[in-house]
């Protein structure tokens, strides 16, 4: 059996960089090859692939698709990649699939061409009180997350932003800076930890926050296995406020390197053989 993990093909930093050695090691503990392959390789729409399975690590949908129409055990599913990569297909779709509780969030509508629109943007500020904060529905490491304080500042962001798909979501103080990540493998929690920015409302390590271990309480454990259970993500990192279980964000694609150096968990152990038990499981595929 031989597998490919499937990155970006224009970025490969140094946390993509440990997460494909670590489960590139654990698989072949087991005797299974795994090929580290770029999203920038050629491959036509139709063909065949040379593996028995893919570990999907990129946002690129399309080629996720084709290696699905071909058969291939594919984790994450398209569907997961598709639903998490846009922030606002992930809060409408779990709003109506679980119980978990979100930040109030309204969704930019969609403009073709930029149009200044002061009365909208004035009805969001009042829904939403101020501070709000405002997300491109595509981003990574906290980059496109914004924090208005006035009407004025979401005029400024409005125009910056102009045509993106972008949403927008009430603030909580109770947790400036502050957020827990949950990392669940095979519908299960694997474990919890505390990321802290001393200097910005974003909690994001690629800005400078730091992790800490965190001991999940039950509710959260519960929150984020309702979140991949419903995504039938067989794995992702589940962001919740770190005062109260509420939900920030679903990562289909978390990086580990820190999870592990804090928690001391497997992660990648966990997360191979979730997938190892999951294609015995499946049908003999020709």
């Amino acid at each position: 059996m031989k597998g490919k993990i499937i990155v970006n093909g224009y970025y490969f930093g140094e946390s993509e960089q440990y997460r494909c050695r670590r489960l590139t090691e654990e698989f072949a503990r087991r005797g299974i090859t795994v090929e580290v392959e770029r999203n920038a390789s050629v491959h036509a729409v139709g063909e065949t692939f040379d593996c028995d399975f893919a570990l999907f690590f990129d946002k690129d949908i399309y080629y996720c698709k084709m290696l699905e129409n071909a058969g291939i055990p594919v984790y994450n599913s398209s569907f997961v990649l598709d639903a998490t990569d846009d922030k606002g297909k992930t809060a409408v779709f779990l709003a109506k699939t679980t119980s978990v509780e979100m930040p109030k969030t309204i969704l930019a509508p969609k403009q073709f061409f930029y149009q200044e629109d002061r009365d909208y943007l004035r009805s969001v500020g009042e829904s939403l009180g101020y501070p709000y904060v405002v997300k491109e529905v595509f981003g990574s490491l906290g980059e496109q997350v914004y924090w208005v304080r006035s009407f004025e500042e979401g005029l400024t962001l409005s125009q910056k932003i102009g045509t993106k798909p972008h949403l927008f979501q009430a603030f909580r103080s109770e947790s400036y800076g502050k957020s827990v990540r949950v990392l669940v493998v095979g519908k299960k929690a694997i474990g919890g930890i505390l990321l802290q920015s001393r200097g910005d409302f974003r909690s994001n390590a690629h800005l400078g926050g730091e992790a800490s271990i965190f001991e999940l309480p039950c509710e959260y454990v519960k929150k984020a296995e309702e979140v991949a259970a419903a995504l039938d993500a067989v794995y992702c990192g589940v962001d919740f406020f770190a005062d109260k279980p509420i939900l920030i964000e679903v990562n289909g694609s978390a990086y580990f390197s820190e999870f592990e150096r804090i928690t001391g968990i497997n992660v990648a152990e966990i997360f191979v053989e979730n997938v190892i038990n999951d294609i015995a499981s499946r049908p003999y595929r020709e």
